[in-house]
């Protein structure tokens, strides 16, 4: 009977807890260097694109990185939609080919994924979220010059905070965001799936986990090289 019951209730109820490491950068605490001043400018060419864009570069990306479907009208219908709900992509070009590609959610038409609903925030805030560099392409510090332009215009439009999520075992994103943001925190997301129902989202310990300074920890996720000793 209890092995009846419990096939019954996993069939009616799933669930999916995942821990993530949320990164804030406060915009108005520093001044952002201009993208233009960095040496990546003088080989790729950074574009921050809206639905009145040209998409057909992206949408080769997206489709070899994965992203919104495996065909060319999938992946344009879904970007459309993306863009009329205020979201913006930052890219990186290597002449006509589009190489990198990283997404701003601000405003309240934006459509922030389920985990980055995570109280407590604070006001004012952008999301930094889907990010992709062709392999190829990666060593070349393109992701942080797209940071750079994404958190310049949430900051032109008036917003406070930058905040962006990664899993707890990306220990590649997490040493370079630790790198680049004021400060970070651990959240616990719980997913909740029941038959017949809307899924349910919880975040769990949100006293508990406190906001802690990344200067704190970027020796240990950074390290930097000694300065050699001669003599």
């Amino acid at each position: 009977m209890k092995q009846y019951l419990a096939k019954v209730a996993n069939r009616v109820f799933q669930y999916d807890l995942d821990a993530y490491l949320v990164f804030r950068d406060v915009l108005a605490k520093h001044e952002l260097r201009d993208v233009e001043n960095l040496p990546q400018s003088q080989k790729f060419q950074f574009r921050l694109l809206d639905g009145n864009s040209d998409l057909e570069g992206l949408k080769e990306l997206c489709l070899a990185g994965g992203y919104f479907g495996e065909s060319s009208h999938a992946v344009g219908t879904a970007l459309v939609s993306r863009f009329s709900n205020d979201e913006r992509c930052a890219t990186a070009f290597d002449g006509d080919k589009c190489v990198a590609m990283s997404w701003i959610a601000s405003g309240d038409a934006a459509r922030w994924p389920a985990f980055a609903r995570f109280p407590r925030l604070g006001e004012a805030c952008g999301l930094l979220h889907m990010s992709y560099v062709r392999p190829e392409y990666r060593g070349n510090q393109l992701q942080r010059c797209l940071d750079l332009i994404r958190k310049q215009q949430l900051k032109t439009h008036g917003e406070k905070y930058s905040v962006c999520f990664v899993g707890v075992k990306n220990f590649a994103s997490i040493r370079s965001l630790m790198a680049t943001n004021e400060e970070y925190r651990l959240v616990y997301h719980l997913t909740l799936d029941a038959a017949l129902l809307p899924r349910l989202n919880f975040f769990l310990k949100t006293d508990v986990e406190q906001w802690q300074s990344c200067r704190q920890q970027v020796e240990r996720w950074v390290p930097q090289k000694r300065a050699r000793n001669d003599g």
